[in-house]
């Protein structure tokens, strides 16, 4: 497997997996992603790659509203394991409910964004996070 960085995505509207990868797609070198359509598959996935030794994402995106195991779950599921804590987690959700964006920093959120109304505008937001989650930030050593 190559050492590229890559993005989690975890999120279950097929819709918003369609424009985000389309805004990363419109990127000169787009990232990699793969994807757990709720926390619990996400957990999951990220369990396999430390048990195999591959690569953890240089970040996660993670929806809060999900069935099986919800973002909140799968914010406090992941600071709770060694192998997994350190990894950057940025919420990229539909609210901006002042009590999810307490909940979601409080739980160890990186970054909390708020999906784009408009398709062209997740190109936009795409670029920023790939610059700096994957270009820019050092990872943890």
């Amino acid at each position: 497997m190559s050492d590229d960085p890559w993005i989690l995505l975890v999120e279950d509207s097929e819709p918003d997996v369609v424009l985000i990868q389309l805004g990363l797609a419109g990127l000169e070198n787009p990232p990699k992603t793969k994807r757990a359509e709720h926390g619990r598959a996400a957990l999951d996935l990220l369990g396999r790659c430390v048990d195999h030794g591959e690569p953890l994402p240089a970040v996660i995106l993670l929806d809060l509203h999900m069935p099986v195991l919800d973002g909140p779950g799968f914010l406090s599921q992941l600071r709770a394991n060694p192998d997994l804590a350190h990894l950057s987690v940025v919420v990229l959700t539909t609210t901006s409910s002042p009590v999810e964006v307490r909940q979601a920093h409080a739980l160890g959120a990186n970054a909390f964004l708020v999906k784009p109304v408009y398709p062209e505008k997740f190109t936009e937001m795409m670029a920023t996070l790939d610059e700096f989650w994957l270009r820019q930030a050092c990872p943890p050593t």
